[in-house]
C-alpha cells in the first residue's frame, strides 16, 4: 500500500513527515468471494450462542449485524480466514468474469449477479491517531455495507454515486485492521448491464479534524460580456468541517492559477466553525481578460485551497474549473460563450468489452477521444452519473456533457443522490445541463410530475444555479403539462416532426434538445440481416429484410441519416444525442433473446471498433474531408450478383471504379450518401471524392487474400501511467498485403510475458459467449470479422519509477504470430503507432 501526498499547495509548505492530507489508493491487496458460507467463518462459543439466543444462519445474518456493536460475524468478522478467497484488484466487476448463461437475467446480458464480499487489511500507523481517516468509494454496484474490525461503518444504496465513511473511531492504530465490504447486486437499477462489485476506485483519505469537506469547494463563474469576455466574476464557496471538540478559528486561503500556471489571485478569509459543525466560507474576485473554456481550446483554471490554523497549513485541496458561459435559446439553440453551437452528441452507457463497468482511466479517455475523432462534441451520461474520470476527460478534450441522475423521485434517498451528483460535478466546465429524469412514463406529462420536478429542482438549485435542468421524455412531447412546466430545456426522445411543430405552437420560447435519437441497429462487418445468427446489416435501412416496408425492432428506431437531417435543418433544435456511441451489454436489441448478450445500437461496437455508420457522422459532424466506401469486397460464391455499394462522404461528388473501369460519378446530397449496384468480381473497388476547392480523397476496397498472419497494434502509448496501469491493443487477422481479412472468424491464443497480464478480451460480437475479464497469463478467444481487442494490466506499481516491461504474443494455427512489446513511458513508447482502429481510415 502506497501513501501519496494529497493534491496540496506548494511543496515548500509541506514535509514528508507531516503531510496535510494523505490519499492512499486501495487498488491491490483485496480478497474476493461470491460463494460465502456463514458456517465457514468463526466458530460460535457457548457464551455467544447464549447471548444471542440462537446460532444464526446465512438468512439471519443481517439481524446479527444490527444487534451489537462490533459483533459482526461471518465475512465481516476480523478473525475470518480468507486465505482461500481469490486475490483481485480494484476497480473490479465480477459479472464479466463469468460466461453468459441462458438462466441468468436477460437484461444483464445473461450474466449472473448475486452477492459478493471483498476483504483486505489496512495498516494504520500510530501517527494517524489524532487525525480523521475516511474510506472513499467512487462507485459500488450495488447496495453495500462497509465493515471495519467487525463494526458496521457505512451503508450505501446507489450503484452510481460515490460516498465516504469515517472509520477512525473503530481503528486499531499500529495494529492489524480488517476492512470488509458486502455488495448486493441482486437488484438492478436500470434495464441494461450495470456491473457488479467495487467497479470504481477506492481510496483511504487521512485529514486533520479541521478539513475541507469532500466535494466542498464550489467555483461559480459569471462571465461579463459573453460575446467578447472582458472579465469573469468568480465566487468561491468552501465548506470546512470541524470534527474537533473545540470552537476552531481558521483562515481559508485560496490561490487561483490561470491555465499557464500563473497566479491571478490570492484570497484570504477568516472564519469560525463550531465543534462537530461546518461552515461555508465565501470569497470573491474578478478575473480580468479570462481565457475561456471552449470546444477547440478547453482551458481550465486551478484553485489551491488551504485551511490555515495558528499560522500552519493543516489541510489543502485542489480544484479545477473553467471560465465559460452557457445559455439555451428557443430560436438559436445552445450559445456557448455567446456563439451558437449545434450539439452533435451521443448517449453512452458505461461498460466496455473485456472489463464490464470496471473501466480504467486510460480506457475512459480513449473512448472519449474516439467519439471526438468522429466529430461528436457532446456526451449524454445515460442513464446515470458517470465515473468522474469521464467528466475529467471531457473537460480536457472539450466535450459538452448532460449529467443525468439515475432515479427520479422526492424521497430522502432520491434527493440525496441528486445532491451528491451536483456537489461532485458542478465544477466541471464540460457539464452544461442537469438531467433529472429519463422516460418517466407514469408522471412525465402529468400535474403530479410537474410538482415533483419543481420540488426537486428547488432543492438542487441551492447547490448550482448556473446550469439549467432538463429531462428526457418519450411521449406527450407537445403537452403543456408535466416536466415541461419547470424544465429550463425540454428533452425529446424519438419525436416526430408533427410533435415538434405542435410543441412550438404551444411553447414558442422553450429551448429544445433531442435527448435521444435514431436507435438504428447494425453489426460491424455484417451486410445481410440474419435473425437466426443474431446479426443486423450495416446498411442504414432499419427495415425487415423479409417484409419490405416493415420497420425492424425497436419500433421507435430511425435511420441515422433521416434522424440527423431533421436536427441539421432546424435551428430551433439545439442539437441531438444519438443512441448510442458504443454497443453495450444488456438491453438486447433487436434480438431480445438468447444467445444475444448485447445491443446493436452503437456507432462503434463494444470494443470501440467503428461500424460503417460511424463514418456517416464523421462526414457530417466533423471538419475534415471524409470518404468511406462499404461493404468489404470479399464475396466468394456471389460472382456476378449485384452488391450494393454505399459511400459516406462530405465531398461534392464521388466516382467509383472497379479495377479501373468507371462505374459512374454521382453528386453527394447534403447530410446524405450515394449508392451504386455493382456486379461482384474479385478485385479493387476504388472511390474518389472531389471537393469544390479542388481537393481529392481516395478510398479503396480490395479483395483480401487468405489469412497469413496476425498483427497487434497498440491503442495506448504506454502501459504505466500516473493513474492506472492499463493498455489496450488491437488484434487483426491480415493477408499477405497487411490487409485485414474482413471475413476471418478464427480462434487466437493470447499469452503475456514479463510484468504484464491479460485483463480482458473482447471482439465486438454481440452474441459472444466467452467471459470478458481474465486476469491471467493466457487465454484463447475468437476474432470477429477479423478484429479483437486485448486489455492488459501491469503487475507492477504504476507509481514506481520505470514501472513495467512485458510483451503480448498472439498466435493461431497456420498463421504467423504477432508480438507487441510494452514498456514504461519513454521515447520507445512514444514512437508507437497509437489510437487508430485497425480497420481502415475511411
Amino acid at each position: 500500500m502506497r501513501n501519496q501526498d494529497a493534491q496540496s499547495g506548494p511543496a515548500e509548505q509541506r514535509t514528508p513527515k507531516e503531510p496535510m492530507r494523505h490519499r492512499v489508493q486501495l487498488a491491490e491487496g483485496w480478497r474476493f468471494s461470491q460463494d460465502v458460507r456463514f458456517d465457514a467463518s468463526v466458530q460460535w462459543s457457548p457464551e455467544e450462542r447464549d447471548l444471542l439466543g440462537f446460532e444464526p444462519t446465512v438468512d439471519e445474518w443481517d439481524g446479527v449485524t444490527w444487534s451489537k456493536a462490533g459483533r459482526c460475524y461471518g465475512p465481516a468478522a476480523p478473525a475470518l480466514n480468507d486465505d482461500d478467497w481469490r486475490a483481485v484488484s480494484v476497480p473490479h466487476d465480477w459479472c464479466v468474469e463469468h460466461a453468459p448463461h441462458p438462466d441468468a437475467p436477460i437484461r444483464n446480458g445473461f450474466l449472473p449477479m448475486g452477492v459478493g464480499w471483498y476483504r483486505r487489511e489496512l495498516h494504520v500507523p500510530n501517527e494517524w491517531a489524532s487525525r480523521r481517516v475516511f474510506l472513499r468509494f467512487e462507485g459500488v454496484f450495488r447496495a453495500c455495507k462497509v465493515f471495519v474490525n467487525g463494526h458496521l461503518v457505512g451503508v450505501n444504496e446507489s450503484g452510481y454515486l460515490g460516498f465516504e465513511v469515517g472509520i477512525d473511531p473503530v481503528l486499531e492504530y499500529g495494529r492489524r485492521n480488517v476492512l470488509a465490504v458486502r455488495v448486493d447486486a441482486r437488484n438492478k437499477e436500470g434495464w441494461f448491464y450495470e456491473g457488479c462489485g467495487l467497479y470504481r476506485p477506492v481510496e483511504l483519505v487521512v485529514t486533520d479534524p479541521l478539513r475541507v469537506a469532500f466535494d466542498g469547494v464550489h467555483a461559480q463563474v459569471e462571465v461579463v460580456n459573453e460575446d467578447r469576455p472582458e472579465a469573469a466574476d468568480l465566487t468561491l464557496s468552501t465548506e470546512v468541517c470541524n470534527d474537533g471538540d473545540e470552537l476552531a478559528s481558521f483562515q481559508v486561503r485560496s490561490r487561483v492559477f490561470d491555465p499557464a500556471g500563473c497566479v491571478v489571485g490570492e484570497l484570504r478569509q477568516q472564519a469560525w466553525a463550531e465543534p462537530a459543525g461546518s461552515v461555508v466560507v465565501r470569497q470573491r474576485m474578478e478575473i480580468a481578460g479570462p481565457e475561456v473554456w471552449s470546444l477547440d481550446n478547453p482551458q481550465r483554471y486551478r484553485i489551491e485551497t488551504h485551511v490555515v490554523r495558528d499560522g500552519r497549513d493543516i489541510d489543502a485541496f485542489e480544484t479545477h474549473f473553467g471560465v465559460r458561459s452557457v445559455a439555451f435559446d428557443a430560436k438559436r439553440g445552445l450559445l456557448l460563450n455567446g456563439q451558437p453551437v449545434k450539439l452533435k452528441g451521443v448517449c453512452c452507457h458505461q461498460d466496455h468489452a473485456g472489463v464490464g463497468s470496471a473501466v480504467p482511466e486510460s480506457l475512459q479517455v480513449w473512448r472519449i477521444e474516439r467519439l471526438k475523432e468522429m466529430g461528436a462534441n457532446a456526451y449524454r451520461c445515460a442513464h446515470n452519473p458517470p465515473d468522474r474520470r469521464v467528466l475529467e476527460a471531457c473537460d480536457r478534450l472539450g466535450v459538452l456533457v448532460i449529467d443525468e441522475a439515475r432515479v427520479f423521485g422526492i424521497s430522502r434517498e432520491h434527493i440525496d443522490q441528486a445532491e451528491r451528483m451536483i456537489r461532485r460535478d458542478r465544477n466541471h466546465p464540460c457539464v452544461i445541463l442537469w438531467s433529472l429524469a429519463n422516460e418517466e412514463m407514469a408522471v412525465q406529462v402529468k400535474p403530479q410530475g410537474a410538482r415533483m420536478f419543481a420540488h426537486l429542482k428547488r432543492r438542487l438549485k441551492r447547490l448550482d444555479n448556473t446550469r439549467g435542468f432538463t429531462a428526457a421524455i418519450n411521449n406527450g412531447w407537445d403537452l403543456p403539462t408535466g416536466f415541461i412546466e419547470h424544465e429550463d430545456v425540454h428533452g425529446l426522445n424519438y419525436f416526430n416532426q408533427g410533435d415538434l411543430d405542435r410543441l412550438r405552437r404551444g411553447a414558442p420560447d422553450m429551448p429544445v434538445i433531442v435527448s435521444e435519437a435514431s436507435s438504428a441497429v447494425s453489426t460491424r462487418g455484417v451486410y445481410e440481416t440474419d435473425a437466426k445468427a443474431g446479426v443486423v446489416t450495416s446498411y442504414d435501412t432499419h427495415v425487415e429484410p423479409d417484409h419490405p416496408g416493415v420497420r425492424m425492432w425497436p419500433f421507435w428506431g430511425r435511420e441515422a441519416e433521416s434522424s440527423w437531417k431533421v436536427v441539421a435543418e432546424r435551428r430551433d433544435l439545439a442539437g441531438t444525442f444519438v443512441w448510442t456511441g458504443f454497443d453495450y451489454r444488456g438491453e438486447q436489441s433487436p434480438y431480445v433473446r438468447w444467445p444475444c448478450v448485447g445491443s446493436h445500437f452503437g456507432l462503434m461496437d463494444q470494443c470501440g471498433f467503428p461500424k460503417d455508420v460511424y463514418w456517416y457522422y464523421k462526414a457530417w459532424w466533423g471538419q475534415e474531408p471524409v470518404l468511406h466506401v462499404f461493404p468489404h469486397w470479399n464475396w466468394d460464391g456471389r460472382e456476378g450478383q449485384d452488391i450494393e455499394v454505399w459511400a459516406y462522404s462530405n465531398a461534392d461528388r464521388v466516382s467509383l471504379e472497379l479495377d479501373g473501369r468507371s462505374l459512374g460519378d454521382k453528386p453527394v446530397p447534403r447530410n446524405g450518401h450515394v449508392v451504386w449496384r455493382v456486379p461482384y468480381e474479385p478485385g479493387s473497388l476504388s472511390a474518389q471524392g472531389v471537393w469544390r476547392d479542388g481537393s481529392e480523397l481516395r478510398c479503396v476496397r480490395r479483395t483480401a487474400g487468405p489469412a497469413v498472419a496476425l498483427r497487434l497494434d497498440p491503442q495506448t502509448p504506454t502501459l504505466a501511467t500516473a493513474d492506472d496501469s492499463t493498455a489496450m491493443a488491437a488484434l487483426s487477422v491480415i493477408d499477405a498485403h497487411d490487409q485485414v481479412v474482413p471475413t476471418a472468424m478464427l480462434r487466437v491464443d493470447l499469452e503475456t510475458e514479463g510484468a504484464v497480464i491479460l485483463s480482458g478480451v473482447g471482439n465486438g460480437d454481440p452474441n459472444d459467449q466467452h467471459p470478458g475479464r481474465i486476469d491471467g497469463r493466457s487465454t484463447t478467444r475468437p476474432v470477429f470479422h477479423g478484429l479483437a481487442q486485448i486489455i492488459l494490466r501491469s503487475t507492477e506499481d504504476p507509481y514506481a519509477a520505470g514501472a513495467m516491461a512485458g510483451s503480448l504474443i498472439a498466435s493461431a494455427d497456420g498463421l504467423r504470430p504477432a508480438r507487441l512489446h510494452l514498456g514504461a513511458p519513454g521515447p520507445a513508447a512514444e514512437s508507437l503507432r497509437v489510437g487508430r482502429a485497425p480497420s481502415e481510415a475511411g
